[in-house]
C-alpha cells in the first residue's frame, strides 16, 4: 500500500487561503478522508465539504455540541455533500455495543429485551457525547421516540429512561446498565483494564464473559476509523435523536 502525506502550516491565513491551499492539492481519483480537529469552523464550507468522502470528527471537544450537529446537518442536506462522518465519540464505543449485541445472542435474553424500562451509563467528565450516542442508540434499537429529556416512549406507550452519570476520571465509558422487571445486563470496565466484564442475569438466564474494551487515544480512535474505511456507519442516522437530546 502507497500513501503520501502533505503538510502545510499557515500563519494568518485567511479561510479562502486554507481552501484554495487544500483544494489545490486533491487528487479527483482518490477518495479524501479529513479529520477535523475541533469545532467545525468557516473553513468548513461548501466548497470544501462538497469534496469530502470521509470526514473524521471528536465531538468531546466541541464546546457547542447541539450547533456542530447543526452545522454538519446542514452539510448533508445541502445536496452537494455526500460524505460520511466518522465521529470518534462514536468509536469510543464500538467495543461495548458488539458486548452487547453479544450478549443477546441467546434466545432467552433476547426475549426480555423489549422489556427494558432504564438504560444507565457511566462515563469520564469530557466523554458525555459518547455517552449520550450510546444511549440514543440503544434507545432507538428498542424503538424509543424522545418524550421529554433523556426519556423514550416505545410503540406500545411503555417508558424508557436514561440515566448518564459523570465520574471525574476514568476511561470514556466506564459501565453501561441495562434493567427491568426480569432482566439486568451490566458492562463494567474498571479503570485502565483492556477488558469489559459482562453480567446478564433473566428468568433461566445468567451469562458473564470478559470482552475487549475500546482503544482511548485519539491516534488509535483514528486508526481503528481508517481501517475500516469504506461503507456507511450508524451515525448520521443518530444526529436528529442526539439533537434533541441536547435541546
Amino acid at each position: 500500500v502507497c500513501s503520501g502525506q502533505i503538510a502545510f502550516i499557515l500563519e494568518h491565513g485567511s479561510a479562502s487561503a486554507v481552501q484554495n491551499i487544500v483544494c489545490a492539492h486533491l487528487d479527483s481519483d482518490l477518495p479524501l478522508i479529513v479529520s477535523w480537529q475541533g469545532t467545525l469552523t468557516r473553513n468548513f464550507d461548501e466548497r470544501l465539504y462538497s469534496s469530502i468522502d470521509t470526514l473524521i470528527v471528536d465531538s468531546s471537544r466541541w464546546q457547542d455540541p447541539a450547533a456542530e450537529l447543526a452545522a454538519l446537518c446542514a452539510a448533508l442536506e445541502s445536496g452537494t455533500a455526500s460524505f460520511d462522518v466518522r465521529d470518534l465519540s462514536w468509536t469510543r464505543s464500538h467495543f461495548l455495543r458488539m458486548a452487547l449485541a453479544g450478549c443477546f445472542q441467546d434466545a432467552r435474553a433476547l426475549e426480555q429485551l423489549h422489556h427494558v424500562t432504564d438504560i444507565e451509563i457511566t462515563h469520564s467528565a469530557s466523554h458525555r457525547m459518547a455517552a449520550l450516542l450510546l444511549g440514543a442508540w440503544i434507545a432507538q434499537r428498542l424503538g424509543g421516540t424522545p418524550a421529554d429529556r433523556l426519556a423514550f416512549a416505545r410503540r406500545d406507550g411503555a417508558p424508557l429512561r436514561l440515566s448518564l452519570v459523570q465520574k471525574d476520571t476514568g476511561p470514556a465509558l466506564q459501565s453501561l446498565v441495562l434493567h427491568g422487571p426480569d432482566i439486568r445486563v451490566q458492562l463494567k470496565r474498571d479503570g485502565d483494564s483492556h477488558f469489559v466484564h459482562l453480567c446478564a442475569t433473566c428468568p433461566g438466564h445468567e451469562n458473564e464473559e470478559v470482552y475487549p474494551a475500546d482503544v482511548d487515544s485519539p491516534e488509535e480512535l483514528i486508526g481503528e476509523q481508517l481501517s475500516r474505511a469504506g461503507g456507511r456507519t450508524l451515525y448520521a442516522a443518530l444526529i436528529p435523536l442526539v439533537r434533541q437530546l441536547l435541546q
